[in-house]
């Protein structure tokens, strides 16, 4: 029986180490998958918290009912202190609709997620009395957000 060459144990050692590199990667690799699969989960459970809190407190709240089936309608039937109250209104919606989409944009929001809220932003934008509005909220915004609301009309 021959003696191995020093060539050939630096090869074995080569195929053990690759060997000992995937295994750690795979075993590694389970806990990221699980981490990503928990910030996914939160995240969308805080968008819809957040989402659900203000369309229960529109519903509880006759008076916001009123202003914004009114606003939605025409902006210009609302007093002053309507109007400002529905232009609020509408900063919030804007604000929160621009993070849920901040969230997509990171990867942390499933397709079937993003999918209802897209159409909620498109919806929400495509109301006369949002619509009117519309260039006093886009001033503030994310250039990409405005142009994915904008995109909503073609």
């Amino acid at each position: 029986m021959r003696k191995p060459r020093l060539a050939e144990l630096a090869h074995l050692a080569e195929i053990t180490a690759a060997i000992a590199v995937i295994i750690s990667l795979l075993y590694v690799g389970q806990p990221v998958r699980e981490n990503t699969a928990a910030i996914r989960s939160s995240t969308m459970q805080a968008v819809a918290n957040s989402s659900d809190m203000a369309l229960q407190y529109q519903a509880e709240s006759e008076e916001l009912s009123r202003i914004r089936k009114i606003g939605d309608a025409d902006v210009t039937a609302l007093t002053d202190m309507e109007a400002s109250r529905y232009w609020t209104i509408n900063r919030a919606i804007w604000i929160r609709m621009q993070n849920i989409y901040a969230q997509r944009q990171l990867g942390v929001l499933d397709d079937s997620f993003w999918y209802t809220y897209s159409k909620v932003i498109c919806e929400i934008h495509a109301l006369p009395g949002a619509r009117a509005i519309w260039p006093y909220h886009s001033k503030v915004l994310a250039p990409e957000f405005v142009e994915f609301v904008e995109s909503c009309q073609k």
